[in-house]
């Protein structure tokens, strides 16, 4: 079956979907959440809604951003993404509409930042060890009450 939509997708690049749902970036670097078919839209918080103690992220336009992070050992790191280094997960459980979508700064954070229904700001996750894309390496995620399960692949080097 072929699916014609009425919607104009140009200026939006896809992230990530669950069915139907796909997670989009605008070309603004807004992100939403849209049902292809129905055309329903759930908009989320802004990527810069990220809160944490030992990083800022701020927007310095429609496509950058600056990432500054306070590590221990290496002292102050900073970085200036743009909308085009995201990559993004997305999981939503078709009969509750429950959702969570996860966002990721390719080659340049050691976080995941995520959000689930009803959340006005992104929470993260640090990563142990940067890996240069972990989705990549990710086959799925679920939300179950408070907790984010996420299946990886393990890859060794030799």
């Amino acid at each position: 079956m072929i699916y014609k939509s009425e919607r104009d997708f140009s200026g939006i690049r896809f992230l990530a979907n669950y069915g139907n749902w796909f997670l989009v970036i605008d070309s603004k670097s807004n992100l939403y959440i849209i049902d292809v078919f129905s055309e329903n839209r759930i908009d989320l918080p802004s990527l810069e809604s990220l809160v944490s103690d030992n990083f800022t992220f701020e927007r310095l336009g429609d496509k950058k951003f600056k990432w500054q992070v306070t590590n221990r050992h290496q002292g102050l790191i900073v970085s200036y993404p743009t909308s085009e280094d995201l990559s993004g997960l997305l999981w939503v459980d078709e009969k509750t509409k429950e959702f969570v979508a996860v966002w990721f700064i390719e080659d340049s954070c050691n976080f995941i930042a995520y959000c689930k229904k009803g959340d006005d700001h992104y929470s993260h996750i640090e990563l142990r060890f940067h890996f240069p894309n972990p989705f990549q390496r990710v086959y799925d995620i679920v939300l179950h009450g408070y907790f984010l399960y996420i299946s990886m692949t393990r890859l060794y080097y030799i």
